[in-house]
């Protein structure tokens, strides 16, 4: 038997029932539950199997309208509709329960996960309105948004799908986030936050740590090294930075401990090879180390010392001592410390594995750090990536659930000095980054630019480097109120 749909006003007939013989004559469709066939039983357009896997030669389901093969699934939508869609809920095809079909690339928010991947805390400074993008906060990302999200505090209320604008002087200490699906559901996800706003212009000197990877050390070429960064922001909020660390970077600027290509088990001494810990032989020094140039420094690790029984707790022998790091350079009292380790933490092994890294090292470093400075404000911070194929990938199936993790860590700690900074949503996704291989049109002098497989999609330019940047020095600034 065959069903035919016809749609009111449409003169296209849609076939979707799969003639007994073909599936008995061929034993490739022997776990076929439904199929286009025209009507000789000559199958074509799309197969459901079992489990609701769909095979199909060719389907729309890009952005950019080309015909793509591509793996989609089956969803029945709960009221007698039949969607067809990618894993990320892009829908391909649709019948609904009326008989009406439809075909889409934008993702049906129906199906689409709109929790918010957001830490309670943000940090403000009077008179300077920092971005929250949208579109970072999701679980995978979508054109458009499938969700409206406002932010409320005091006389504050703005919302949108896009970059809301946070104006701090209409800003109580406390707001809502609040984030609705952009379907008839009447859904609402709901956050209550803190708003955390320093003064502006009060003069006080804030003495603050960075420590990361090459995101934290930056690159002079591109203007990004991430402490002259915040100390502009900072003395533009008239504040007087005071950047501590021991690496001076190679082209001038102010301290910090940002080393390119490391990640949190290298910091923490779970591995030994690529920042060598301070054995005190072979010349190997806290003196030499002093006198050591940037690239010196990069391969050795100050903060680490030998320790034996328990204290051994990633049995390597060494393990993080911040007070003795504090002691042996000269390192003053701090008032913010800003740990950025993730990015290369989630490179090369599993997204489980990635995690479970970051979380002992969060840990680790919480624990050494509170064990010196038990006022310090701690904060650990995550970069948001471009918008391009591999980056959209890598934030579904690494960053999110990494991001998602931390936030649930963080809030374990209950500790108000101990925070996850809301960088990812607040660093743009399209300004700021490297371009892969462009063209340009001599006429009109407009760029065409494709994705290329040299594309840097890990750091960040200007301007999302400066946004970056205001993130961790509003944090700075209140560390000291």
């Amino acid at each position: 038997m065959i069903r035919s749909v016809s749609p009111a006003g449409s003169t296209t007939t849609i076939i979707t029932e799969l003639i007994d013989s073909v599936v008995q004559e061929d034993a490739h469709l022997n776990d076929v539950l439904m199929a286009a066939a025209d009507q000789e039983g000559n199958v074509g357009g799309f197969i459901v199997r079992e489990g609701g896997a769909i095979e199909t030669p060719a389907v729309t389901i890009s952005n950019d309208g080309e015909i793509e093969t591509a793996r989609l699934y089956a969803v029945d939508d709960g009221d007698g509709s039949f969607l067809v869609t990618d894993p990320l809920g892009n829908v391909g095809f649709a019948v609904s329960a009326s008989g009406e079909t439809r075909t889409s690339t934008s993702a049906d928010s129906g199906e689409v996960d709109v929790s918010p991947i957001v830490a309670t805390d943000f940090f403000l400074i009077e008179g300077k309105p920092l971005p929250f993008y949208a579109g970072n906060v999701l679980s995978e990302r979508y054109d458009p948004v499938p969700a409206i999200m406002a932010i409320s505090s005091g006389s504050l209320a703005v919302e949108g799908s896009g970059q809301i604008v946070i104006d701090p002087d209409l800003c109580d200490a406390t707001g809502r986030l609040t984030v609705r699906p952009t379907d008839s559901s009447g859904l609402r996800k709901i956050l209550d936050i803190n708003m955390n706003i320093a003064p502006a212009g009060s003069a006080e000197t804030v003495s603050y740590l960075l420590i990361g990877d090459s995101i934290t050390k930056g690159n002079v070429a591109l203007g990004t090294y991430l402490s002259d960064l915040v100390a502009d922001v900072l003395t533009d909020a008239g504040y007087t930075p005071d950047a501590q660390g021991t690496i001076t970077p190679s082209g001038g600027g102010e301290l910090n401990e940002g080393r390119a290509s490391r990640d949190m088990d290298d910091y923490v001494g779970v591995r030994l090879t690529n920042m060598l810990p301070i054995d005190g032989t072979g010349g190997n020094t806290d003196a030499a180390y002093i006198a050591g140039d940037a690239a010196y420094k990069a391969a050795h690790n100050p903060f680490v010392v030998a320790v034996t029984g328990p204290d051994d707790i990633w049995g390597t022998g060494w393990a993080i001592d911040f007070a003795q790091y504090r002691t042996r350079f000269s390192i003053p009292a701090l008032d913010f410390i800003a740990i950025g380790l993730v990015t290369n933490s989630l490179i090369g092994v599993t997204v489980e594995d990635g995690i479970a890294s970051i979380l002992a090292g969060m840990d680790h470093w919480r624990e050494k750090i509170r064990d010196d400075l038990p006022d310090v404000l701690i904060a650990f911070w995550v970069p948001t990536v471009p918008r391009d194929p591999e980056s959209d990938v890598r934030h579904a199936e690494r960053r999110a659930p990494t991001l998602l993790a931390m936030i649930e860590r963080i809030r374990s700690y209950a500790d108000a000095r101990c925070v996850l900074l809301n960088s990812h949503a607040q660093m743009s996704q399209e300004a700021g980054w490297a371009l892969g291989d462009t063209t340009t049109d001599a006429d009109t002098g407009v760029v065409t630019s494709t994705p290329s497989t040299s594309l840097d999609n890990i750091h960040p330019n200007l301007p999302a480097a400066k946004e970056l940047a205001r993130v961790l020095a509003a944090a700075a600034a209140y560390s000291v109120v």
